[in-house]
């Protein structure tokens, strides 16, 4: 009956993930039949996050404006959908149509010249919000002046070409492109503007074209269109080949080096219990046997910690695996961040059990603040960076900003799924939860820590123990950044997939080395130690951001504040997640060395 059960708790999870997150949908169209054609955002080529709507600037646009219902994750996104004047039957080519005649005064020539000199351009949606972009306009160099500014000239584009390629009644890829031979001088404009009193504004036309081309590709595979944005295919093959090389060394230099330091550990104490040697004449980590399980200071943290570590890589591994398979598009990054949102409410089951079932094992007596601390230790963080995010979003009028509807969904998942799911976990395991079987028992007494030197420290076993596994990713981490704050699209799931379980596998192993160590140093506080080591690849991504920032175009407080605020939650989610994976590598470590000793 329990099987019965569980299995459809997962029935349900799985069908409700798919239907939630699955924004895809394949669309199939009549010849002559209006595509589904919007216009989204705009924003600097610099800075990705800082968004603004298409309408902000003086663009063609139909008498009535309608505003698209978003998802949650195109709404953090940023996305604002409004429907064009733009109109493409299925099918229909067409040479140049007329969108509109605009009349531009001295404002509006200003702002597209500021959006010009900024690089802006556009994002215009199609089909199932399949992404379209192009630049506003160019600039041209024609002098310098006294003080040494470049003096430019700055066009606007005024007629795109859109291609579309279709396989029957569905649109596998479309582009767009500026028609070069027609531009639009607006330096010239607006000086036409300033120099003759009884002129307030200038006509400029903007036309458009389309193209269909029929071909062979199918629906399903149409993301080889993308491959243009992709990065070369070799390099991310070279890094997987890299993380492999490093984790099949690291792999097995450890299990050399512990296998052979461990049997002749086991040695050397059957042959001083043989003499019956006492506690004061040994030394290593048989001497703190008695202190090795001594339970760690602030559990409910600790616990709480690993409830959402458990919780993360759920939701990594979820994520990952949805993208494999297809059923999360990756050119469509708002459909990651509801998929994200939902497997992370979804999983609360897996957090509630976790930091409960650890905490009753540490004697936790107030099983219930496991529930809060799991509900807030990773949600907390988001919440302020998301609110910071927003204040500077307001200020700057951009689209990544606060939406009352977006805080209400988010709000509505937190309070009817992810609490009550956190509640049920931890209530699950409060019941079926035994005692701590350690392997050895606990003195009363506390034994007194030794003093270390330097090189044993906590510093310098966090920077051994974060950078190993930082060099296994550090090659593939510069295209997911690019991806993020680039134009680049990141598709290769699959090597993802696997670079994040040689990840994985390099801390545990850096961590078990570095916690036996520890322990003959004869230093029994691993239980931090080992989650904190196991953690610290997310500081050196995080310094590694720094150096991605200085090196790229990104500017202006806004971008800064965007940048560093998500890349500040990235870095805890990896420490939060990393460290549980070193945490319970380095425990079922030690519980089996100790399981094996022979002890009075």
């Amino acid at each position: 009956k329990k099987m019965k059960q569980n299995t459809f708790v997962s029935i349900v999870i799985v069908l409700s993930l798919f239907f939630c997150c699955y924004e895809t949908n394949q669309i199939k169209y009549k010849d002559g039949e209006n595509i589904n054609f919007y216009v989204n955002t705009i924003h600097p080529f610099r800075n990705p996050s800082e968004k603004y709507e298409y309408y902000i600037l003086p663009f063609c646009k139909p008498d009535k404006i309608k505003t698209l219902s978003l998802s949650l994750g195109q709404n953090l996104e940023g996305d604002r959908l409004k429907s064009s004047i733009y109109s493409f039957p299925f099918k229909e080519s067409f040479q140049s149509r007329v969108a509109c005649v605009k009349q531009l005064n001295r404002r509006d020539l200003r702002k597209f010249i500021n959006a010009i000199k900024n690089m802006y351009y556009f994002d215009m949606r199609y089909d199932d919000f399949q992404k379209m972009k192009g630049f506003i306009g160019t600039t041209d160099q024609i002098g310098i002046d006294e003080r040494g500014k470049p003096i430019s000239n700055h066009f606007l584009f005024t007629h795109l070409h859109f291609t579309f390629l279709y396989n029957e009644k569905n649109i596998i890829f479309g582009n767009v492109t500026a028609e070069i031979s027609k531009l639009e001088n607006l330096s010239q404009m607006r000086e036409l503007i300033s120099d003759n009193e009884n002129v307030d504004s200038v006509e400029i036309e903007f036309t458009y074209s389309a193209n269909w081309i029929e071909t062979d590709v199918e629906w399903k595979d149409r993301a080889v269109y993308q491959e243009e944005n992709i990065q070369e295919g070799e390099i991310h093959w070279l890094s997987l080949l890299n993380s492999f090389v490093l984790a099949l060394l690291l792999v097995g230099i450890i299990a050399i080096i512990l296998l052979r330091i461990l049997k002749n550990d086991y040695i050397r104490f059957s042959k001083q219990d043989e003499e019956e040697m006492n506690d004061e004449e040994d030394y290593g980590w048989k001497l703190i046997h008695g202190d090795v399980f001594r339970f760690p200071p602030y559990k409910l943290w600790l616990c709480s910690f690993l409830g959402v570590g458990g919780q993360l890589i759920a939701v990594c591994i979820s994520v990952l695996l949805l993208a494999i398979i297809g059923v999360l598009y990756p050119e469509q990054k708002g459909s990651l961040y509801t998929a994200g949102i939902f497997l992370y409410s979804l999983s609360s089951i897996i957090g509630g059990s976790v930091s409960t079932s650890f905490y009753k094992k540490l004697n936790g007596e107030n099983w219930s603040r496991t529930v809060i601390g799991v509900l807030f230790v990773f949600f907390g963080p988001v919440v302020i960076v998301y609110f910071l995010s927003s204040v500077s979003a307001a200020i700057y009028h951009s689209t990544a900003g606060f939406r009352f509807f977006t805080v209400f969904k988010i709000t509505s998942v937190w309070l009817f799924i992810t609490f009550p799911l956190t509640l049920l976990g931890s209530i699950l395991a409060k019941r079926f939860t035994g005692e701590f079987n350690a392997p050895v028992r606990t003195k009363k007494v506390a034994r007194e820590l030794p003093k270390l030197p330097w090189y044993r420290s906590v510093y310098i076993q966090v920077i051994i123990a974060g950078l190993l596994p930082f060099s296994s990713i550090y090659i593939e981490l510069y295209y997911i950044y690019s991806s993020i704050w680039g134009l680049y699209s990141y598709h290769v799931y699959g090597i993802l997939f696997i670079l994040f379980l040689i990840l994985l596998i390099v801390t545990a192993c850096i961590t078990i080395t570095l916690t036996y160590f520890q322990l003959s140093s004869e230093d029994y506080q691993w239980w931090w130690r080992s989650f904190i080591s196991g953690g610290s690849t997310g500081i050196f991504i995080f310094i590694y951001s720094f150096y991605y920032f200085s090196h790229s175009h990104m500017n202006g407080l806004f971008q800064t504040i965007k940048f560093f605020g998500f890349v500040s939650l990235l870095c805890y989610f990896m420490f939060v997640m990393l460290g549980t994976v070193g945490f319970f590598s380095s425990l079922i470590f030690v519980k089996n060395i100790y399981a094996r000793l022979k002890v009075a």
